[in-house]
């Protein structure tokens, strides 16, 4: 299934979804765990066919980064906003850094990916 193990920290990713226990609670606590979606990522990062890594590789991972870097701080900027203008929202800000931290990861794995199949 997976060229190497890493590939099955994947799996992870389906504790997030232990987050809608808050519909059934109403308890903030159990949305923290939204940030699990961000393991998902290693599905992506697995499915990469390298057995040593190149030049090319280190300077696709070097653009990801970089736009993942923009992403996250596009996402935090939004939340900082949002946290500022709508004062409801600043009960639930752990949803929108859970939310952002997964995005990021699988922004960056998504990206990396793209960049190595071209």
């Amino acid at each position: 299934m997976f060229k190497n193990k890493q590939g099955y920290l994947g799996f992870l990713g389906f504790l997030g979804f232990l987050a809608f226990r808050y519909f059934e609670a109403y308890d903030i606590e159990y949305l923290p765990y939204l940030a699990f979606f961000g393991y998902f990522a290693y599905f992506w990062i697995a499915r990469i066919g390298l057995d040593v890594p190149d030049e090319r590789y280190y300077e696709d991972v070097k653009k990801a980064k970089a736009f993942a870097f923009d992403m996250a701080l596009y996402m935090l900027g939004l939340l900082f906003v949002a946290w500022i203008l709508i004062p409801p929202f600043r009960e639930y800000i752990v949803v929108g850094v859970a939310l952002c931290f997964a995005a990021v990861l699988i922004i960056y794995a998504a990206r990396l990916y793209r960049l190595e199949e071209k």
